[in-house]
């Protein structure tokens, strides 16, 4: 928001996950998200350690993880694996592609570890006081079916 004073690019991972946490922000309610409040991340300038992870739609999909300046993708399909250093090659693409075991292992590691966290998560749901709602709003939930 321009009344931060806050302009121009963070390096931080962001991810769609940041964006409900960063608006729950904005108008005071804390609760808890998978993502982070990006307005805490940009003032504090700290390297990021968060692990971001997404998926392709094949069958089975491809998997990629994000971590500092490396970019890791996983194709369970064939088992193979394709690693970047944004930092130092900034395009992905195969010729930029960097090969190194030992990095490959520990994200590897990191990605069966996310894997079995994420199966076994536990599932949470937020409380939402249904008497502070905009009449218009509880009328719109209630036509999609969300409430009774």
């Amino acid at each position: 928001p321009e009344s931060m004073n806050i302009k121009g690019r963070t390096e931080r991972i962001t991810q769609l996950a940041d964006i409900f946490p960063t608006f729950a922000a904005l108008f005071g309610e804390q609760r808890i998200f998978d993502g982070e409040n990006l307005i805490d991340s940009i003032k504090k300038k700290r390297q990021d350690d968060r692990f971001m992870f997404t998926t392709s739609f094949g069958t089975p999909p491809s998997i990629a993880m994000r971590w500092r300046s490396f970019y890791y993708i996983y194709h369970m399909f064939n088992n193979q694996e394709e690693l970047f250093d944004l930092a130092t090659n900034p395009v992905e693409n195969i010729s930029n592609r960097i090969i190194n075991k030992d990095i490959c292992t520990f994200f590897k590691a990191k990605l069966f570890h996310w894997l079995i966290g994420f199966d076994n998560l536990e599932r949470r749901s937020q409380v939402v006081n249904l008497k502070k709602l905009p009449k218009e709003e509880y009328e719109n939930l209630k036509s999609l079916g969300y409430i009774e």
